[in-house]
Parts: structure tokens; sequence; C-alpha cells
């Protein structure tokens, strides 16, 4: 089989405020990227919706599966746009945006995180609703 590996995580879901969900996504390719979209209604006072795309093994030359390195701040930012592997989205309304490593690694396995911490000016927590999260490997 060619061509690139879609697989849907999300579909119209909602993750509640102070909610979070974690894939892990097996695949043999070199290249993986994460697309999102969803809403928060209400005002938002504080927090954010946040996805992470962490590289959590990876094929070497040296051993057969190696920890991938860690910066100073203990994330895995190597290989992988935005810095982090982080899309933190912090206004209210609709969101969306797309996360994904370069070329040149040849990784094993990943970790797919959402979190929501929105927060109104109350204190009380904002859910994120319509929640699509898609992963594409090749």
């Amino acid at each position: 089989m060619r061509g690139p590996i879609i697989k849907e995580h999300l579909t119209n879901a909602t993750v509640a405020g102070a909610g979070s969900k974690e894939y892990y996504v097996k695949h043999d390719g070199r290249i993986m990227r994460v697309f999102v979209k969803g809403t928060v209604d209400g005002t938002r006072a504080s927090g954010a919706v946040t996805v992470t795309l962490l590289p959590v093994a990876h094929f070497s030359d040296g051993k057969p599966v190696v920890t991938w390195p860690t910066n100073t701040a203990g994330n895995s930012d190597y290989l992988v746009y935005p810095p982090n592997g982080t899309l933190s989205v912090t206004a209210t309304g609709a969101f969306s945006g797309c996360i994904l490593t370069t070329g040149d690694g040849d990784f094993s396995e990943y970790l797919v995180q959402i979190a929501n911490t929105t927060q109104n000016g109350s204190g009380g927590n904002l859910d994120a609703t319509g929640i699509y999260l898609v992963t594409e490997s090749a």
C-alpha cells in the first residue's frame, strides 16, 4: 500500500475544561502531521487549548530504539514544528492548526496530547467543542 496513512482520533468531540486526551500513534514512516480544529465558546480569561506532538522513540543506526533527545525544558523539540511540537490556542472562538515533523527522522511512535485549560473570568472551566483531531503519516 502506498500513500499516507490517515487516522481520525476525535470527531466532533468535546474536551472539557481542565480535561485532556492522549493518543499513541505507531508508524514506520518519515513524516507525521497532526491537524486539529474546534471551538471554545464564551469569554476566555485564562488558559489555552494545547495540542502537542512528541516523538516517543525513533530508529537509530546505533541502537534499535532509543529515547528521543529532549531540550533543557524536557521537551522533544528536534525536527518538529512549531518548536517543541506544541500548538497553543489562546483566543476564544474557532481554532485550527497543524503540527508537523520534517522528513529527516525515522520514528516508530508518537504521543499526541490535547489539553484544555481554558477558564472564564470567574475561574469556571470552558469546554472546547467540535474538535477534530487527525494524524497523517507518510
